[in-house]
């Protein structure tokens, strides 16, 4: 999430989550909504999600988790309609009719879509389509490609030709190392088989988009992202610029009152120099050594990156990697246990405000469900008014029922036996002295409207 929050990133589609399905298919995580399609059968392989501010859930009108390499999620932005699709196409392992079934099952969801509809697809096709595509598919593929096309490439233009739909990254000019999108383990092979798919007519929208190599996403896949003007339907409020105050530097003029703004400044670069300042992607419960061995692998990264054939470069920046899963992983272990240490003693002493705290920080926010409901046709709808008509709709056929009802079935019960007549005593003093004696001052009257005090006053007294 620290890296999403970096990059800047709104809506991030991911593939090979690995995530089985245990886990919830929609939730909150660090002001980000995941919506996850996994796979079924419990082998953590595959699946597919997508990951969004936590400001944009009102957009969500609906999502459908199609299968472990399919997700659709549409959006409504103003009065433009978005269909998202998360994609992980089967790879060179599996045979070209599995990957021509999938791309069958893809091709009937948005056949399902309404014509206004547009459609962003993001993901992992598998597919080359090279540059030399481009005089032939000049509608699709743009000049700036990567590589050669091969069979499966040609199956993706035919699709994209059919359904409007242009490459993203490959129509803006880059060099090539912010074209490619994956490394092979070699790491001299390099590919694009990553692309960011749209509708024709959004292409005015795209103000760019290429591969970014330097983001540390753990995967031999590098990140892409486009950046487009989709605006948000919430109104932008009117901000009010108040005036710029400036200080009064004539003041300074004067020996006394600049001898006295020096030792104030003096004060504030002394405790800049012993503390500094916290920077803003700083990761909280990490050691200083843990950031800094971050951050060495970051530039071990990029060294690796400018010189791909040094292979010592690649060795180091394996070897940081490495380093830096192991230290994190430890002192995540540590950080638990001086948690759970301090939970049993918060126990021994009955501090139970503060254990409770802890258990709901230890317990986090990672799966905090959003509100989602599924209507009569088994749809999840995400948004308010959906819900409230579905709400609706329920206690409507629930609750006004008419059921047929037999108006003669009391005539059928002998009503000729009476009840046998029940002795009731009547009350004792003893029991009116001991019910004033059990009344608790300050208290609510009941319907006899006799509180404590009247009793008191007028019973027990006398």
């Amino acid at each position: 999430m620290k890296e999403i929050e970096r990059m800047g990133i709104d809506i991030l589609g991911v593939t090979e989550t690995h995530w089985s399905n245990e886990k919830q298919t929609l939730w909150e995580s660090g002001g980000y909504i995941i919506i996850h399609s996994p796979r079924q059968d419990g082998i953590h392989r595959q699946g597919v999600a997508m990951i969004m501010k936590k400001e944009l859930k009102e957009m969500v009108i609906d999502y459908d988790c199609i299968s472990s390499r399919l997700l659709k999620v549409t959006m409504q932005w103003k009065t433009t309609k978005i269909a998202y699709f998360i994609v992980y196409a089967p790879d060179s392992s599996y045979s070209d009719i599995c990957f021509e079934n999938f791309f069958s099952i893809l091709q009937d969801e948005i056949n399902k879509l309404n014509s206004n509809d547009k459609i962003v697809m993001l993901g992992d096709f598998n597919a080359s389509v090279g540059t030399d595509t481009q005089v032939n598919w000049p509608n699709v593929v743009g000049k700036y490609a990567q590589g050669n096309h091969n069979q499966r490439g040609l199956h993706l233009l035919q699709f994209c030709a059919i359904n409007d739909l242009f490459i993203a990254n490959t129509i803006f000019k880059h060099k090539e190392s912010r074209r490619y999108t994956w490394t092979a383990p070699d790491g001299f092979t390099k590919k694009q088989i990553d692309y960011i798919l749209m509708s024709k007519t959004q292409q005015s929208a795209v103000k760019n988009c290429r591969s970014y190599q330097s983001a540390e996403i753990g995967s031999d896949h590098s990140l892409i992202i486009a950046n487009t003007t989709t605006e948000s339907p919430k109104k932008s409020k009117h901000k009010v610029h108040k005036p710029l105050k400036r200080y009064n530097n004539d003041k300074l003029s004067c020996e006394n009152t600049r001898e006295k703004f020096e030792a104030v400044a003096q004060r504030f670069l002394t405790r800049e120099q012993e503390i500094g300042f916290k920077h803003k992607n700083e990761i909280s419960g990490l050691p200083q050594t843990i950031i800094d061995l971050c951050e060495k692998r970051r530039a071990a990264k990029r060294n690796m990156l400018n010189n791909p054939k040094n292979t010592e470069l690649k060795e180091n920046y394996r070897k940081l990697n490495k380093k830096v899963k192991i230290a994190v992983k430890k002192q995540k272990n540590m950080n638990l246990r001086t948690e759970i240490i301090e939970m049993e003693e918060n126990f021994e002493r009955n501090n139970s405000r503060m254990l409770f705290k802890q258990v709901r920080q230890l317990e986090g926010k990672s799966y905090k469900s959003t509100s989602a409901m599924k209507d009569a046709q088994g749809k999840l709808k995400m948004g308010k008014q959906d819900i409230l008509d579905i709400w609706k709709s329920h206690f409507k056929k629930h609750l006004n029922t008419h059921f047929t009802r037999d108006q003669d079935a009391l005539l059928e019960f002998d009503q000729t036996k009476n009840e046998e007549e029940v002795s009731i005593p009547s009350i004792t003093e003893q029991e009116v002295i001991k019910g004033i004696k059990q009344m608790h001052n300050r208290k609510s009257p009941g319907v006899d409207f006799i509180d404590f005090k009247s009793a008191y006053d007028t019973i027990w007294r006398e």
